[in-house]
């Protein structure tokens, strides 16, 4: 028998899913299907989202897909409710010499951090190790000696009160959630390289109504924000502006480039687009599109900057940034535009390159979410279609160069 790896992502306009199938040699992606939401959610409360009627139908959809087989589900967590500490740890060893059992009693403290009682800690990432005071020139010092062992790790913690909610609904119709994972922390892991982690690395998702941003340095999540902001205040900006239906404006983004210099084309003849409202037809001006775009998006990276800035974990003038996310990141010229806006050289839009795919940015933090799960699953053994295929060593190629073969093995089929 087959058995199917579902993702579950819940975005804050969708809920989107993703379904692979996993044989004993391979995994292949069998369907992607997305689920708006019917009605306007609060930012500031996510419990207060009526989501069992989409569920409802997600699994309906799902059934029909899959009939009665088996499937191991991914549930992704907003990042709203999800987030990162820092905590350390010290035990005593007495001059002996280190040992696993040394180092996961200390890492075991270190999770033994103090919440509120909704939230819960998901894991414990150690980042740095200190013996007698001194840092260890070695990742995992077993089998060196001192005084007292140190352990400094990340805390991955999310909203048990909330994911409770979801997986007793998800269980209502049949659906036992087997991961959780904050969907914030898979799309740093998947899109950022590992180089990238190690070296300082900021992945933003900005999406329909928030932007989530995680920061990677040395290797492990040292910081993540959720800021209430994302593509619908454009969209909802342009529609004010130009006193227009929302879904007009929310076309007319499409036509905007970003970090088109108005300068250049001051002195030109104002250029017009016919926009038919109801019966009538109305002119709108190119130039005030782009302005009103522009000016939001300056507004959101700001606000990025400001949390980054804020965070003092990391220089963004000197490390790697990714974009994701269906919010900005499909609007022509997004690239040079954040990077310009958020200082950074080396910024680049995170997206699998996959052809006739419509919106596919949009849908970055699904595919990351079973990305993860197949990474690890190749990792034990089984290999992508794509690899199995091609004969390469694992080894050699990148998590994002697999989910790239392995999602354009499905869309062109």
């Amino acid at each position: 028998m087959n058995e199917y790896l579902m993702a579950i992502d819940l975005g804050t306009t969708k809920l989107a899913i993703i379904i692979a199938r996993e044989t004993k040699k391979y995994i292949s992606i069998e369907a992607i299907q997305s689920f708006p939401y019917t009605s306007d959610i609060q930012m500031d409360d996510w419990n207060n989202m009526d989501i069992v009627s989409i569920l409802s139908e997600a699994v309906i959809w799902l059934k029909d897909i899959i009939g009665v087989e088996s499937v191991r589900t991914i549930l992704g967590i907003p990042g709203y409710h999800t987030g990162i500490l820092e905590n350390s740890y010290s035990i005593d060893i007495d001059g002996e010499t280190i040992t696993s059992y040394h180092i996961s009693k200390a890492v075991e403290g270190c999770g033994k951090y103090p919440l509120p009682d909704e939230w819960h800690i998901l894991q414990t990432i150690p980042k740095l190790y200190t013996i007698d005071e001194q840092r260890s020139q070695v990742d995992v010092p077993i089998d060196m000696q001192g005084r007292t062992l140190t352990v400094n790790s990340s805390l991955v913690c999310i909203n048990q009160e909330f994911v409770s909610k979801l997986t007793g609904e998800l269980g209502k119709l049949g659906i036992h959630v087997d991961y959780v994972r904050p969907t914030l922390l898979s799309s740093g892991n998947v899109f950022l390289t590992e180089t990238e982690r190690q070296n300082g690395g900021i992945l933003i998702d900005i999406g329909g109504r928030s932007t989530d941003i995680i920061i990677y340095r040395g290797g492990v999540p040292v910081y993540t924000d959720w800021i209430p902001v994302g593509g619908f205040n454009i969209t909802s900006d342009l529609s004010i502006g130009m006193d227009i239906p929302f879904k007009q404006a929310e076309e007319l983004k499409g036509q905007c480039i970003l970090g088109i210099n108005s300068s250049n084309t001051g002195k030109r003849e104002q250029l017009y687009m016919p926009l038919k409202i109801g019966e009538k037809i109305k002119d709108i001006p190119l130039n005030y599109i782009q302005e009103i775009a522009e000016l939001r998006v300056e507004e959101i990276f700001e606000l990025i900057v400001e949390s980054i800035d804020s965070s003092n974990v990391i220089d963004r003038k000197k490390c790697s940034a990714v974009l994701i996310g269906g919010g900005v990141a499909p609007i022509k010229g997004a690239k040079d535009f954040a990077s310009v806006h958020l200082g950074c050289s080396n910024l680049r839009i995170g997206q699998p390159h996959l052809i006739d795919i419509s919106n596919v940015e949009a849908l970055a933090s699904t595919y990351a979410l079973i990305g993860e799960q197949a990474m690890e699953i190749s990792s034990e053994g089984v290999e992508t279609e794509d690899v199995r295929n091609r004969h390469i060593d694992d080894e050699r190629i990148s998590i994002k160069d697999r989910i790239i073969g392995w999602l354009s093995a499905f869309f062109n089929k």
